[in-house]
């Protein structure tokens, strides 16, 4: 009579035995990446504030690269590597792409319920705009950015967004407004 094989078996204890092994050196590769990651988000950071600003966007993209193959456990680190791209392209006067990665940025700090960092980098997108002097644009990301501060009872970002909107309103030569801007922003 034939034996069966059961789970305390050796085929099937060398089963898990690889599939541990196999999963060990996954998670062993998936912290190295991560490790990489962080490493070439930290230089990036380094070169922007010493005004190296395409190499470290060259950092912020390999770091984004790595991040989103991780998937989820890597996604909010993603964001940052958009939102750091984005200030990059910024400082490069590059406003197209600044966009982009600031979309990005948002998109996933949303999607994670970061509503406080969503909300900053729609204060960075109304920026990009209101440089362009693309004004009802930009009043549109800075009321984003107001109501977002709101929800969050941020008061610093409360005061920022109402005096981007003052600021706007003055460009504007829309006094009026501006003024109410101004003045509910100094009553915080």
């Amino acid at each position: 009579m034939a034996s069966r094989k059961y789970p305390g078996s050796t085929p099937w204890l060398l089963f898990f035995l690889l599939l541990s092994a196999g999963l060990a050196w996954v998670d062993s590769a998936a912290a190295d990446a991560a490790g990489r990651a962080d490493n070439l988000y930290t230089k990036g950071s380094k070169a922007y504030e010493a005004g190296g600003y395409v190499q470290a966007a060259k950092y912020f993209l390999q770091a984004a690269d790595l991040d989103s193959k991780a998937g989820l456990p890597r996604r909010l680190d993603l964001a940052y590597d958009y939102k750091s791209l984005g200030l990059c392209y910024e400082a490069l006067t590059q406003t197209q792409a600044a966009l982009d990665a600031y979309v990005q940025s948002q998109d996933i700090f949303r999607e994670l319920g970061e509503v406080q960092e969503a909300a900053q980098v729609l204060n960075l997108i109304g920026l990009q705009w209101f440089q362009q002097g693309q004004y009802p644009t930009a009043a549109e990301y800075f009321r984003e950015y107001l109501k977002a501060a709101r929800k969050v009872e941020a008061a610093d970002e409360v005061v920022q967004a109402l005096n981007n909107l003052g600021t706007l309103f003055l460009n504007r030569r829309d006094y009026m407004t501006a003024a109410r801007y101004f003045l509910e922003s100094i009553a915080i």
